[in-house]
């Protein structure tokens, strides 16, 4: 139980709680004080329901959160990219983002901006056609251009590493910052 653990339930908004693989309770256990979160299994977690705008799966009916798998998706860190028919499009906190409380950041975990549709997205991930630099991707010509990168040794295929000089160049990196 989260509670037994730190005394007081922890606050979770606009997060995406899915997938966990823990035998029993895998997503949730205990009082979680929520709001605008998916949550794929809620079965032992008190706090989470739709009157504060959650979607909650309980066993055996789970919610499929539709994630992507961890890779590079722009940004400085890999992401879970939302896959088409994701629940948690558009379903964030309706507030403008950034505003404080309940509200979306305004910005996802790899800096593109929010809401990229009507709402925001639940989640680190904002779904957006605009392009977002980091990782394996360079933005060129104001996002028009978007380039991206993997480098393969035998049976190893892995991102390159992406940067940005300009509006209108840039270059990568395989394996080591040396290696143009």
């Amino acid at each position: 139980e989260l509670t037994a653990f730190i005394g007081i339930a922890p606050k979770v908004t606009n997060s995406i709680i899915a997938g966990n693989t823990a035998p029993t309770h895998p997503d949730c256990s205990g009082d979680v004080n929520s709001a605008y979160d998916l949550i794929g299994n809620g079965t032992g977690c008190l706090g989470p329901s739709a009157a504060k705008h959650d979607i909650v799966g309980v066993a055996p009916a789970v919610i499929d959160a539709k994630l992507g798998a961890l890779t590079q998706n722009g940004g400085p860190v890999p992401t879970r990219a939302l896959l088409a028919g994701s629940p948690a499009i558009n379903a964030g906190n309706p507030a403008t983002p950034g505003s404080g409380g309940n509200a979306c950041a305004a910005i996802d975990q790899r800096g593109a901006a929010r809401p990229a549709g009507g709402r925001c997205d639940i989640g680190a991930f904002e779904v957006t056609t605009a392009c977002v630099a980091g990782g394996n991707t360079v933005c060129l010509n104001h996002g028009r251009f978007k380039v991206t990168a993997t480098w393969r040794r035998g049976n190893t295929t892995s991102p390159a590493q992406g940067v940005t000089l300009s509006d209108e160049s840039g270059f990568f990196y395989f394996a080591a910052q040396g290696n143009l």
